[in-house]
């Protein structure tokens, strides 16, 4: 009830008097007698414009009070709680792009956290497809290599066993250009491989035979026809035809045929010839 006569008796004498309401009034920052004109916030009475500074809450990003800020006199903003001066101020307390470097608003984010400004700076960041060079979202890894959906469900190359493989040999195998450039595909040169590997299985381990073997390189179709079967797993073959006496047991005749596919890395053609010279000194000694 005090409260409110002396409001009422306030608002009287700034009715009757203004100039004795003015004596009455005090800065709330620095109490200075007031006169003239004043600021009046967050009903709180200041003298200037630094003393309303005082009052006003600091920018987040400058630390100065926003009246005095980079912005306009007077305007701020404000964002999940925080004051800024400026637009300015408020775009440098923004993450930034992690492709462009940019202030993000919304955006993007990807799995491991990283914020993009946009859909085009986000599909710079993913990784790209090996074979059609498409930025993807889900893949399929392979070793090193990443594919997407549909690139994944290309041909394998028969040696790499990557998709993608360009190459068709004509007996339903694929090779990609790269294994190509290094494959056996010609019978000289499989000749010189096969008679090496048989060399250094005499030098080196000791294990050889001294009759001869008839080597031949080879399609897929033809390993088969040669095999009885479709040969899905096999890259060679070993075939010993012998005629012997009954009566002595002595070998009349023998044939020694060795078959080894073709387009095949040297590696791994030396790696099948090995395994088919295994079968030549088994026959041979068991």
């Amino acid at each position: 009830m005090i409260q409110r006569k002396m409001m009422l008796l306030l608002t009287f004498l700034l009715l009757v008097s203004p100039n004795w309401a003015e004596g009455l009034m005090r800065c709330f920052v620095c109490a200075k007698k007031i006169k003239g004109a004043y600021i009046e916030f967050d009903g709180k009475i200041v003298c200037s414009q630094s003393c309303l500074g005082s009052l006003l809450p600091k920018c987040a990003t400058c630390d100065k009070p926003v009246s005095a800020g980079k912005g306009l006199k007077g305007e701020y903003l404000k964002y999940s709680g925080k004051y800024f001066c400026s637009q300015e101020c408020f775009e440098q307390s923004l993450p930034q792009c992690a492709v462009c470097s940019k202030p993000v608003r919304g955006g993007f984010k990807d799995q491991e956290g990283k914020l993009y400004c946009s859909k085009e700076c986000y599909q710079q960041s993913l990784p790209r497809c090996e074979i059609c060079g498409q930025p993807m979202e889900s893949w399929t890894k392979m070793d090193s290599h990443r594919y997407c959906s549909q690139c994944i469900k290309k041909p394998r190359c028969l040696e790499c066993q990557l998709p993608g493989a360009e190459v068709e040999i004509g007996d339903g195998r694929n090779i990609c250009r790269s294994c190509l450039d290094k494959a056996v595909t010609d019978q000289d040169q499989a000749q010189r491989l096969f008679d090496q590997v048989r060399q250094d299985m005499a030098q080196r381990l000791k294990l050889s035979t001294d009759h001869d073997i008839v080597f031949k390189l080879v399609d897929a179709k033809e390993l088969s026809r040669i095999v009885g079967h479709q040969a899905i797993h096999e890259n060679g073959f070993y075939r010993y035809r012998g005629v012997v006496d009954q009566a002595s047991g002595r070998t009349l005749r023998a044939e020694y045929h060795i078959y080894i596919l073709s387009h095949l890395s040297p590696q791994r053609f030396r790696d099948v010839a090995a395994h088919e010279l295994a079968h030549d000194i088994n026959q041979a000694r068991y």
